[in-house]
């Protein structure tokens, strides 16, 4: 029997011409794209864990799902996961502005992640109908190669072989197809975005991904369960920046103690959980993102004028912690990286600095080496001490003024001054022992006085 072909599609080096089978099907209405046994929906990876994967549009731009996962859920050609010899397009998305005129067509298509430009050019013969169209190839660190795909393009604006960051402008929205800016494919402007796992990448006429495996591209831009029908707000749209540092600085001096929650601190991102710490909080969070993003981390800014040794706690409780944290430090040369282990917990060695006046340390969740992918990262305390000072790695440090208010009174986010503790740190000069060993002591006075 004779495998029906699919219309006006692309299936890699052994493109198909539409058969009059095919054509018997389409004029009895039976929907044959996707009938294709144990490839048409299964197979399909996941996304990395930990790669940033933003939607393909501008800042907060409102987009829409018009075809999801599929041929049910709005487009027939969304099919196939695992097929060696075609477009595994299953979990492909075709995606619009709602807010804009002619559902977007002319505005700017970002590039999702960092990667290289694959292909850009018009698709032709068996690719046909994906119209002008961008492929970029993408190594997230996991081992695989990855291509996104983004078609029916109004213009493209990269060319083969160029570097791209994500949130690059790539191209424009459009209705292309079939070699026309105008496709008779469908009415309504979009962008059709999949991403393929290990493709290869050739066939007939200008070529395409074909093979591999379909990838479910989720989370994007943090959404997940994507249906027919949703809107999302892309947050794509710009290199990541430095923040700008709290205006309020510290003054360090020899053994000062810059806390994580202090006046001189600045928190960038919001996936942070609390750990016990020094003196009694902590953050942390997993390292999800190469070096030099610092997505989720903490920003110290200070005034010093000397040079220091820095130090930085790292409190129990990290089940997996990263072995490599990445600290970028600000001193009177410029900034450098220092890196440091954070599986010993305690008072650990940064480096030694010049600083002169306006300075900042920071550190996020970001990696150099593959296999810091996923651990754990914690944001704790910096401690300034003279350059050789012996730092007792359980001292909690001498509570030096800290914050921008250096006047005397009460401030919670003082470091507790412990240094006055019996051997072993058991203080037991108040809390309730203390209390307890009082009652006792006036227990015993009221025997005697009543014998």
């Amino acid at each position: 029997m004779v495998q029906p072909a699919r219309l006006f599609y692309g299936s890699g080096p052994e493109a198909v011409r539409l058969s009059v089978f095919a054509v018997m099907l389409l004029s009895t209405g039976v929907a044959w794209s996707c009938e294709y046994d144990e490839r048409h929906s299964s197979g399909a990876v996941s996304l990395p864990s930990g790669w940033d994967v933003r939607l393909p549009f501008e800042e907060g731009e409102k987009e829409r799902v018009i075809a999801g996962y599929g041929p049910s859920a709005g487009s027939s050609l969304h099919c196939r996961a695992q097929d060696s010899t075609c477009a595994n397009d299953y979990y492909a998305l075709d995606l619009n502005l709602p807010d804009h005129s002619d559902s977007g067509r002319g505005q700017p298509v970002l590039a999702v992640a960092d990667g290289t430009v694959l292909e850009a050019d018009w698709a032709t013969e068996g690719w046909a109908n994906y119209g002008p169209r961008v492929y970029i190839r993408h190594e997230p660190g996991d081992g695989h190669v990855y291509t996104t795909m983004y078609a029916h393009l109004d213009s493209i604006g990269v060319s083969e072989g160029a570097s791209v960051k994500q949130g690059d402008e790539i191209g424009t929205l459009g209705r292309s197809c079939m070699e026309s800016d105008e496709c008779s494919s469908f009415s309504t402007p979009h962008v059709h975005f999949s991403m393929h796992r290990d493709a290869g990448f050739g066939g007939s006429g200008a070529g395409g991904s074909y093979g591999g495996r379909a990838v479910i591209a989720e989370p994007i831009d943090g959404e997940s369960d994507i249906s027919l029908g949703d809107d999302f707000v892309s947050s794509n749209g710009g290199e990541v920046e430095d923040p700008d540092p709290d205006p309020e600085l510290c003054q360090v001096v020899a053994g000062s103690i810059l806390q994580e929650d202090g006046d001189c601190v600045t928190l960038t991102g919001e996936d942070y959980r609390d750990i016990d710490g020094q003196p009694g909080h902590a953050w942390w969070s997993e390292i999800d993102v190469p070096s030099p993003d610092y997505a989720d981390g903490v920003i110290w800014t200070f005034e010093a004028s000397d040079t220091f040794d820095v130090w930085v706690f790292v409190p129990e409780g990290l089940s997996a912690p990263t072995r490599d944290a990445i600290y970028k430090v600000s001193h009177a040369s410029g900034s450098e990286k220092a890196h440091l282990d954070h599986g010993v917990e305690s008072w650990n060695f940064l480096g030694s600095f010049t600083f002169s006046g306006e300075s900042w340390v920071r550190v996020g969740d970001t990696y150099e080496q593959e296999g810091e992918l996923g651990r754990q990262l914690a944001f704790d305390a910096l401690r300034f001490e003279l350059p050789g000072t012996v730092v007792d790695p359980l001292d909690s440090g001498d509570p030096e003024p800290t914050d921008s208010d250096t006047s005397e009174g009460d401030d919670d986010r003082q470091p507790k001054d412990l240094s006055d503790t019996s051997e072993g740190r058991c203080g037991c000069g108040g809390g309730p022992h203390g209390v307890f060993l009082a009652l006792l002591a006036l227990l015993g006075l009221w025997r005697r006085q009543t014998r």
